[in-house]
């Protein structure tokens, strides 16, 4: 009944027992005879048996593997005897394909709101440094750059408002209320942008 998948192997490599959850993720058949090397030879994983096996803290233990659609991630530990001497590996395996899932949306999030609040500060800068640089004495003009430079502000604001209302709705402290808007303003004010 566990949620993750577990394997033990002898000190042979001879796969002692295998559970149905880490059958499933792998697509093997645990009635036939497995040894390490055949379960783990077409991944190309990082840590060999004798990786495994050993007692150094400076081994790696751990790795990633990508099958199909599913991120499964191994866990590799000696087992030893009454002795003190290490008898197998046991491997546990768990699912983290939603977490993946989750942490590649959260790095995507964070890239786009970066690229977001980037476009609005380069306009602020470039329309202030020319008010403050150049001799404009048009006033309609020095007008126009002014609107724009708060317009952008106001768009900072906004994206930063949004930030904070996900956040909140992250950690269930809003809920959402609708409300009307014009599409056609929105998409005007888009297109000025």
């Amino acid at each position: 009944n566990l949620a993750d998948g577990v394997m033990a192997f002898d000190a042979d490599k001879e796969a002692l027992h295998i559970n149905p959850t880490a059958e499933k993720m792998l697509g093997i058949d645990a009635r036939k005879k497995h040894t390490f090397d055949s379960i783990f030879e077409k991944y190309s994983i990082p840590v060999t048996f004798e990786q495994a096996l050993s007692d150094d803290e400076k081994e790696v233990k751990s790795c990633v593997l990508e099958i199909g659609e599913n991120v499964i991630a191994l866990h590799f530990a000696p087992y030893k005897t009454e002795y003190k001497k290490a008898d197998g590996v046991v491997v546990a395996l768990q699912d983290i394909t939603k977490q993946q899932r989750l942490d590649d949306s959260r790095r995507a999030f964070v890239a786009d709101v970066s690229h977001e609040l980037r476009t609005p500060l380069t306009n602020i800068k470039s329309y202030s440094e020319t008010l403050l640089d150049a001799d404009i004495d048009d006033e309609a003009t020095r007008t126009s750059f002014l609107k724009v430079i708060d317009s952008e502000a106001d768009r900072m604001t906004r994206l930063v408002k949004d930030l904070l209302a996900l956040s909140q709705l992250d950690h269930s402290k809003q809920h959402l209320k609708p409300e009307s808007f014009s599409l056609g303003a929105l998409v005007e004010n888009i297109v000025n942008t």
